[in-house]
């Protein structure tokens, strides 16, 4: 099981590479500009078969994927100038670069479309959503269950948590009975559950054992309304970027500040969070992060650090006031240099990251500790 958990995180972590590849290899496609090779992986190559001009290929090594360019240095035998990324305009060459960025863009937004399918919209309403479920409680003893929904006590529907702890509160120590829905949306099913709410719970825990938080209330218009979906999914698309670049500012200010970086996970990490994250929540929760990965892939892409995309673009805008040339020989030094320092933190990120692995114990403890939970 953990073996096939494993395999479900590394393909989705090297979908999300693929997606941004993907990007590039089409705007350079309808571009004119010659794609030598698409690749799946990293080399040596496992196989691979040239359609047309441009060589596909599957690699040994799981990890992403990659497109080559002709005539992406000057150093690059060129037969082709016309053809050759290095000779197409500025204009080209910022929309390749960016190609990628928008290809992770556009798939977060497309996985937010699809899990809006499977678990439903938002209706404008709240409801009380289970975030958590103490072992051993009532609530667990009768069946309540995370990413549960309590809908009313004893009859009286509950649309917040502070209706609920306090219909809760007035019948402690009595029987109550609560409607639970299975999920967030009203078309999940409801059901009746009986417990008694203790009055005098372990510390740090409810009369009932519940962690419960205000969420919004769901429901799944018919797939005609695709709209209404597409809507949906560009709105959370919108605020997770919003959210992710809150994040990295804040992260940037920490750094500069001398404190310590907070929830950041390497190659490692990542691997494990989506393992983990799978193992506990199931394939809806798994395209979520998927979604938010990909938001972060665009947006660390942007930064102007050679081998990243946004360097690329700060090299044809520099390109008309160093001239061709000279832009060319200072986009190789900044592309070698750049390229070494990434290695340099890729290489200390995982080294850093071992450790506390090993440390942590386990899968779960790893993840826990980057999250912070």
């Amino acid at each position: 099981m953990s073996i096939l958990l494993l395999l479900v995180a590394i393909v989705s972590l090297t979908i999300l590479v693929v997606v941004h590849e993907l990007g590039h290899f089409w705007v350079a496609k309808k571009s004119g500009v010659w794609v030598e090779e698409f690749g799946i992986g990293l080399p040596p190559r496992a196989w691979g078969k040239k359609i047309g001009e441009t060589l596909y290929s599957i690699n040994w090594l799981p990890i992403g994927g990659f497109v080559r360019l002709h005539g992406e240095t000057s150093e690059q035998k060129i037969t082709d100038k016309k053809r050759a990324f290095i000779n197409a305009s500025k204009k080209v060459k910022v929309a390749v670069a960016l190609g990628g960025v928008a290809g992770n863009f556009i798939f977060a937004a497309l996985i937010f479309v699809i899990v809006g399918m499977i678990v439903g919209v938002p209706n404008g309403k709240t409801v009380v959503g289970v975030e958590g479920v103490s072992e051993g409680s009532p609530a667990a003893n009768a069946g309540i269950q995370t990413e549960n929904a309590i809908v009313s006590v004893n009859g009286q529907r509950v649309p917040m948590t502070g209706d609920f702890i306090q219909s809760v509160q007035e019948h402690v120590a009595q029987d109550i009975v609560l409607h639970v829905r299975s999920g967030l949306a009203v078309e999940d099913l409801v059901r009746e559950v009986r417990l008694v709410a203790r009055e005098n719970p372990p510390e740090g825990q409810g009369a009932i054992g519940v962690v419960i938080s205000d969420a919004s209330e769901l429901y799944r218009p018919p797939l005609w309304r695709i709209d209404i979906y597409i809507i949906e999914g560009l709105k959370i698309t919108f605020f997770a970027t919003r959210a992710v670049v809150i994040g990295m500012v804040g992260l940037f200010v920490d750094l500069s500040s001398g404190g310590e970086a907070q929830g950041v996970a390497g190659p490692l990490g990542i691997v494990a969070i989506i393992f983990e994250i799978f193992r506990r929540f199931g394939f809806e929760r798994l395209l979520a992060v998927m979604a938010m990965i990909s938001i972060n892939l665009a947006l660390i892409n942007l930064l102007p650090i050679p081998p990243l995309d946004g360097s690329r673009v700060l090299m044809a805008m520099l390109e008309g006031v160093l001239g061709k040339v000279k832009n060319q020989k200072v986009e190789k030094y900044a592309f070698t240099i750049g390229m070494a320092i990434v290695l340099v933190f890729f290489v200390a990120v995982t080294a850093s990251e071992v450790p506390r692995f090993i440390a942590a114990g386990s899968v779960s403890g790893f993840v826990d500790g980057i999250l912070g939970i």
